[in-house]
């Protein structure tokens, strides 16, 4: 199998405005990090689009989260994401927000992107 292909491993990129059309279903969604909860249950994301996005955590974690992350999880409706994996970024600084909305906005419209991207 070449990488990229195994469909279960696929899922779309949003941001805060458009979490909820997701409801229930795997998603990934990067921000910075404003706070995090001591108690280590969650923490709140500013997705790239300068939407406030609840952070659920299954397992707490002792170290706080910050900076720039990339959280991989089920959207669970009311902009909050149940996280399966959390990626920290270095050189957040770099990081450009505007053209990842753009990219985020065109992917929104195109019915099925990634079944279209594997049979070419």
């Amino acid at each position: 199998m070449a990488i990229g292909q195994d469909v279960n491993l696929l899922r779309p990129l949003v941001t805060g405005r458009i979490i909820d059309n997701y409801i229930g279903q795997k998603i990934t969604v990067i921000g910075y990090v404003p706070k995090s909860h001591p108690n280590g249950t969650s923490f709140e994301l500013k997705a790239s689009d300068d939407q406030e996005i609840k952070v659920m955590l299954t397992d707490p974690i002792k170290d706080l989260v910050y900076g720039l992350v990339e959280v991989i999880g089920v959207s669970k409706g009311n902009k909050t994401i149940l996280a399966d994996e959390i990626i920290l970024h270095e050189n957040a600084n770099e990081f450009d927000t505007g053209s990842l909305n753009q990219l985020t906005e065109v992917l929104s419209h195109v019915d099925d992107f990634w079944k279209c991207s594997l049979e070419n």
